[in-house]
């Protein structure tokens, strides 16, 4: 089956004529303009690029505070609640002799009844 060459159309432009590079006559000034454009063209994308980079620490910045912030207080409500619940302190030796109404022997203290320390605390 043979192929039929697309038409352009009527609306589309038709292929461009090839011009050799002897026909092309560029206006005065315009490579050096040329060149300046595409200088002017990178440096704004350069200072954009910059401008976006900058946003995007400061953002990350800001996410990393914020997250030690939240930190902060998630921690101090910790310590805050485990304060409001934590068990009394064991009695020192010299406490424990007095529970039960005993009198602290004399000599060294020995070591408190834990029976009797935790009882003394929760009544």
């Amino acid at each position: 089956m043979k192929e039929l060459a697309k038409r352009p159309a009527a609306n589309e432009p038709g292929p461009a004529p090839e011009l050799a590079p002897a026909q092309i006559s560029l206006p005065t000034g315009y490579g050096p303009w040329l060149t300046k454009l595409k200088a002017d063209i990178r440096a704004a994308q350069l200072r954009a690029s910059i401008a976006v980079n900058r946003e995007l620490v400061l953002l990350d910045w800001r996410i990393g505070h914020d997250i030690l912030e939240r930190q902060a207080k998630a921690a101090t409500a910790t310590r805050s609640a485990k304060s409001r619940q934590a068990p009394a302190p064991i009695a020192r030796a010299e406490e424990s002799a007095m529970i039960g109404d005993r009198a602290p022997s004399a000599g060294p203290a020995k070591t408190p009844d834990h029976a009797a320390v935790v009882g003394h605390y929760l009544h």
